[in-house]
């Protein structure tokens, strides 16, 4: 094709678009520009009604009271408030406010039953374009009688209740990788435990694919979170709010289209079950959420029921593999007085005992043992971890220089000076030396980054 012929072409081409775009608007309609925060503002005064009150919802906050948000995701917002009229005290109002075409606005309102807002969502549950319209709500007198309403096509007067359900906690996100939002939702259920049911979108409705008992009271969980388990699967993580036992952790992933909790699997490994679980978080950024545990570090002591108030413990944070195997990622001692935490070598991971000479407001001394069951030998020292007054560290110094220690200081800030006891290697097995079990100097100097002082 010659260069005549293109240039001829571009020019048929450029002739006709402005005719194809005149079309397409007005088949499609013209698109709506995305409204002003001050638009929606002015509009949602205009139409709140006379003496109402705007609310939050207990556990999300918006600007203004004002949820910004494009229900039907065409580009533009629309405007949603929660409002309370004095006049039904039990009821809770909500403002819809939407812009059309030629300027033109549209409100829609509703009311629901309840006493305080807890929480709202707009999620993507059914398939639809148009976002489902979640609430939560709290009825007094016993703040425990908690229902969860689902609505769909909410910028429509006629829209639908999907779902209407008394509810102990409830989460989102996408448990079988389909990119549609699934609902968990935590019920009481039979003798006072908890059921979890899981909520997926199928032809325009929302049904319960399955659901499953749990050995949990309701006092014992306050929230769910959704996450990566792993490098495929998604998990719903239920931390435990009180009651906190060892190796107790429910974990729910979805097998073959049911709900399956990984605690009998998991609650039997070594690296779990001795081990106090506190929480889920992705720790590292990489998507994938760790367990958070602690235990007890006392060598020839008996463990306590549960930790002490300002006991210090370590702290471990696990992942879960695609074969359910567990793997300690990291591992780290945090003292509860001068908040300092020394992150562990992998050579010490679930070997090191923990004494404290002292621990009070102007001293702590830590000690840090090894001990791996296959040698005969007793624990070995390892580390040392003291905190001093500024005023107190040159007497101390001088006992530290009398007696030999090998010691390190690693920082001086606020009137503390902190220090690290290194062992004498020498007198170790010879077999324990070429372990290179003591701290390297870079990893003793790796303590000045995990500082941390309130």
């Amino acid at each position: 094709m010659g260069a005549e012929s293109m240039m001829k072409r571009l020019s048929i081409v450029c002739l006709f678009l402005p005719l194809l775009l005149t079309g397409c608007q007005t088949l499609f309609g013209e698109s709506i520009p995305d409204p002003t925060d001050l638009e929606i503002e002015q509009q949602v005064l205009k139409y709140l009604p006379q003496g109402a009150k705007k609310i939050q919802p207990t556990k999300r906050r918006f600007k203004n009271k004002l949820w910004r948000v494009d229900i039907n995701q065409d580009g533009a917002r629309e405007g949603v408030v929660f409002f309370k009229e004095p006049m039904h005290p039990k009821q809770i109002g909500i403002l819809i406010i939407q812009k059309k075409e030629g300027g033109k606005w549209k409100r829609v309102q509703m009311v629901e039953e309840g006493d305080f807002l807890d929480h709202v969502e707009m999620k993507n549950l059914t398939g639809n374009q148009t976002l489902e319209l979640i609430l939560c709500t709290v009825s007094l007198p016993k703040q425990k009688d908690k229902m969860v309403s689902v609505y769909t096509n909410p910028l429509d007067e006629n829209k639908r209740l999907l779902l209407k359900k008394a509810f102990h906690a409830v989460s989102f996100g996408d448990l079988d990788g389909d990119e549609l939002v699934d609902m968990v939702l935590l019920a009481q259920g039979h003798k006072q435990k908890l059921v979890a049911s899981l909520y997926q979108g199928l032809s325009d409705q929302l049904l319960e694919f399955d659901r499953m008992s749990l050995s949990l009271e309701p006092a014992q969980v306050k929230n769910l979170i959704f996450g990566r388990l792993d490098e495929k699967r998604t998990a719903v993580f239920i931390p435990l709010s009180k009651g906190m036992q060892k190796g107790k952790l429910d974990i729910l992933t979805l097998e073959k289209g049911k709900l399956k909790n990984l605690n009998p699997i998991l609650s039997t490994k070594r690296s779990l079950k001795q081990k106090y679980i506190i929480g889920y978080h992705d720790i590292n950024q990489e998507g994938i959420v760790e367990i958070l545990a602690q235990h007890q570090a006392k060598y020839g002591e008996k463990e306590s029921p549960l930790p002490l108030k300002d006991e210090v413990l370590i702290d471990s944070w696990i992942q879960v593999d695609k074969n359910n195997q567990v793997k300690l990622v990291s591992q780290s001692v945090t003292d509860p007085l001068f908040h300092y935490r020394f992150h562990f070598p992998k050579k010490w991971f679930d070997k090191i005992y923990l004494t404290h000479t002292e621990i009070r407001r102007e001293l702590s001394q830590m000690d840090l043992f090894y001990h791996d069951v296959h040698f005969s030998v007793h624990p070995l020292f390892v580390l040392g971890l003291d905190v001093f007054r500024e005023k107190d560290w040159m007497q101390a110094e001088k006992s530290y220089r009398e007696v030999g220690t090998n010691f390190r200081v690693i920082k001086k800030t606020n009137g503390k000076v902190y220090v690290a006891r290194l062992p004498l290697q020498t007198k170790w097995p010879k077999q324990l030396q070429r372990m290179k079990l003591a701290p390297s100097i870079e990893e003793v100097n790796q303590l000045l980054m995990t500082l941390k002082q309130k």
